[in-house]
């Protein structure tokens, strides 16, 4: 139903209900997914936080406007409290044994983790979501978890899965006439074709999918199948088509306050740019979408959003304790006057089994404490391989867009006719064109180093010590027992990260003149030794620091199950950073 539609009705129904509470609730339902529909999002969230407090004695109603209010929150970007709408109202179902509401929830969950681009954590919640069965027929919410796989396979590089479940969702829509999955399905069987080379077909099937959209008239979906459009066009070489597309959809996101799907706009409209030659723009655009990612990101505190889940799971395990609790005190009542040796059975049975109890929740609690870990390590991996790929990106548009581009200037400038009166300014353009040249060398390396990639981790390390030496502040020297043998991909970069790190700290604070890396293959681990004659300092106040830099190798380090040792003390000199990680960490993650 066309959103104009659905208001026009909504308010009759709205008239006509009077003092019929089932009535009214729905008018309330209807228009704030009306408000929803046309990004209306504050006038959505005010409708269904009155829901909430006036269908307090209608469970059904009040269970729906809480979830309601969880979609709107999370189309808003707000991860955090959408996600937490979405366990108060699991919590809400798996009490009132509400079959589709705990598939509404488990699903919103999964939904959640998607859009904050963590895979593996939303598949965890939408197998859940499809495993809930009951004694009717879901197949209208089972459609919508199949689309909402579909992307996290996707991310996770499994076409095989993708194609499955989009098929799957496509022909339940179909059968249904839900025309709103029936154009997501399509949408993401735009991506299929895509993948596949079949760039007409894909051409093809967005269009359709955005002709329902329009009917519909949900802008949320507009802008997304317009970006993936424009993306359509720069792989068909027509970049005229592209660009005109991205720059429509822009228009209507920040129209509708849609800021977080304005990054995947930015990233079609770059690859159109890059199609046209237009290095300008496409230096202008990536550095919008750099600096929106950045705030983005900021917004989404994700180490919240874990604890909220570990909470969730440690709220439930407390219900299961306390019903055993009941359970055993109502078997002490009904055997309160049994037979004395009966009663003695009976309690070294209740010993035995209080044992058993507290053993298998001392198991339990250490499952969950390693789920948890495993769970945050996945995470931190998740954000980290985002990043480093962002760089990648980057460091390749860089050096392959602009860095041809000033090579061009550099060689048009030489073949110009020669004026003794511009001598001077003709050498100090060329200067300043070798001087862009050596600065764009530079941040392309330091995004993402090329011989990291093509040589491996002692090699990038010997390069990184090569750029210290030459600027005659720090003499570098490395070693290794094995220097041209490579680890996995991930390990690499993690480490040679922390390295670049630790080099640049020594350089800012330690005063030193010389340092040392030093590193060491031992069976199944990596050890690594960084030693330099600068000045110590105390390591208490590294553990306090809330910078960025001790974070983020703290999570590096976490995320290959590695260790960091630093021994250093303020009243002497020098100081040794001994690192450690095992070399087949990556097969846990």
């Amino acid at each position: 139903m066309n959103s104009d539609t659905l208001l026009h009705y909504t308010q009759y129904l709205k008239i006509i209900s009077g003092s019929d509470k089932n009535a009214s609730f729905t008018s309330d339902i209807s228009l704030a997914n009306y408000y929803s529909k046309r990004s209306n999002y504050d006038s959505a969230l005010q409708i269904t936080l009155k829901g909430s407090k006036e269908a307090k004695d209608y469970p059904v109603y009040y269970r729906y406007f809480r979830y309601l209010n969880s979609v709107i929150l999370l189309k808003k970007n707000n991860h955090k409290d959408a996600l937490t709408g979405f366990f108060n109202t699991l919590r809400l179902a798996e009490t009132a044994k509400d079959t589709a509401g705990h598939i509404r929830s488990l699903n919103g969950i999964g939904w959640t983790y998607l859009e904050m681009s963590q895979p593996r954590e939303a598949l965890d919640w939408l197998h859940k979501a499809l495993k809930v069965t009951g004694d009717k027929n879901f197949d209208n919410l089972h459609s919508i978890i199949y689309l909402n796989m579909a992307p996290c396979y996707g991310m996770l590089g499994n076409m095989d899965s993708v194609i499955h479940c989009v098929s799957q969702a496509r022909t339940i829509a179909e059968k249904n006439g839900d025309l709103l999955t029936l154009a997501n399905a399509l949408a993401l069987g735009t991506n299929i074709c895509v993948y596949q080379g079949d760039m007409n077909k894909a051409l093809q099937l967005i269009r359709q999918a955005l002709d329902i959209r329009k009917v519909l008239n949900d802008p949320f979906y507009i802008v997304s199948d317009m970006a993936a459009m424009a993306d359509i066009y720069s792989n068909m070489h027509l970049p005229e088509k592209g660009i005109a597309v991205a720059n429509e959809a822009i228009i209507i996101a920040r129209k509708n306050n849609l800021e977080s799907k304005l990054p995947f706009i930015y990233m079609a409209l770059a690859a159109n740019y890059r199609v046209a030659g237009d290095y300008k723009n496409l230096a202008a655009i990536t550095q919008q979408s750099l600096e929106l990612r950045d705030s983005l990101f900021q917004k989404t505190k994700a180490k919240e959003l874990a604890e909220m889940q570990a909470r969730y799971e440690a709220e439930k395990q407390l219900a299961s304790i306390k019903l055993l609790q009941q359970e055993n005190e109502l078997k002490d009542i009904r055997n309160r006057d049994a037979m004395y040796v009966a009663a003695a059975i009976f309690m070294l049975l209740i010993g035995g089994g209080t044992f058993f109890y507290s053993y298998s929740r001392t198991i339990e609690k250490r499952k969950r404490a390693e789920e948890r870990a495993l769970m945050e390590r996945r995470r931190l991996h998740a954000i980290i391989e985002t990043q480093e790929e962002e760089r990648r990106r980057i460091s390749a548009e860089l050096h392959d867009g602009i860095g041809p581009v000033l090579s061009a200037v550099k060689l048009n400038m030489s073949q110009l006719a020669y004026q003794p009166e511009d001598a001077q300014k003709y050498r100090t353009a060329m200067q300043l064109i070798d001087e862009s040249y050596k600065e764009l060398r530079t941040i392309s390396h330091q995004m993402m180093p090329t011989v990291l990639i093509g040589n491996g981790l002692m090699a990038a390390i010997d390069e990184l010590a090569s750029v210290f030496n030459s600027s005659g502040a720090l003499k570098v020297s490395t070693g290794a027992d094995d220097p041209t043998r490579r680890y996995d991909s991930s390990l690499e970069v993690n480490l040679y990260r922390i390295i670049q790190e630790m080099m640049n700290n020594i350089v800012k604070y330690a005063k030193a003149t010389e340092a040392q890396i030093q590193l060491l293959h031992e069976r199944n681990e990596l050890s690594i030794m960084i030693e330099d004659n600068g000045e110590g300092f105390d390591k208490k106040q590294l553990e306090r620091s809330r910078g960025n830099g001790w974070n983020n190798v703290l999570s590096r380090l976490s995320v290959i199950g590695g260790t960091i040792e630093i021994d250093t003390q303020p009243s002497r000199k020098g100081t040794v950073i001994f690192i450690t990680a095992p070399i087949k960490s990556q097969s846990k993650i």
